[in-house]
């Protein structure tokens, strides 16, 4: 028994090591939708100090989706982001950020009612 918990223990700590090294922090972005226009997020700039983050944005409006490309960010020509992709039955979209070097980057939001486009909204990512 003694040995069962020591190595469970030595898991954890090991696992939680590695995040540690990793360095990836999460990031919530809130959006919300008023009379069928996105509404700005929250918050807004999203800024990122430090390497190796995840940004996760979720729409709280019932009834609205990502589109396919959800969250598109402009200006970045070194390959800061990566990995971006819907969750949730559209509801949530993620990105990688590396945030390697400072730099403020505009980002689009585009959401769905059902199968019709919203106005896209152009909010920013500040990395420190």
């Amino acid at each position: 028994m003694r040995t069962a918990i020591l190595t469970a223990t030595v898991l954890v700590l090991g696992l939680g090591a590695c995040f540690e090294v990793l360095g990836q922090t999460d990031h919530f972005v809130s959006i919300t939708v008023t009379n069928d226009k996105i509404d700005a997020p929250s918050p807004d700039p999203v800024r990122i100090a430090g390497r190796g983050h995840v940004i996760h944005w979720e729409i709280k409006t019932p009834g609205y989706s990502f589109a396919s490309n959800g969250i598109v960010i402009h200006g970045d020509d070194a390959g800061e982001f990566d990995g971006g992709h819907s969750a949730e039955q559209g509801r949530k979209f993620q990105v990688n950020d590396k945030n390697s070097f400072q730099k403020t980057y505009k980002y689009t939001v585009n959401v769905m009612k059902g199968a019709t486009p919203l106005a896209p909204l152009d909010p920013s990512i500040v990395n420190d």
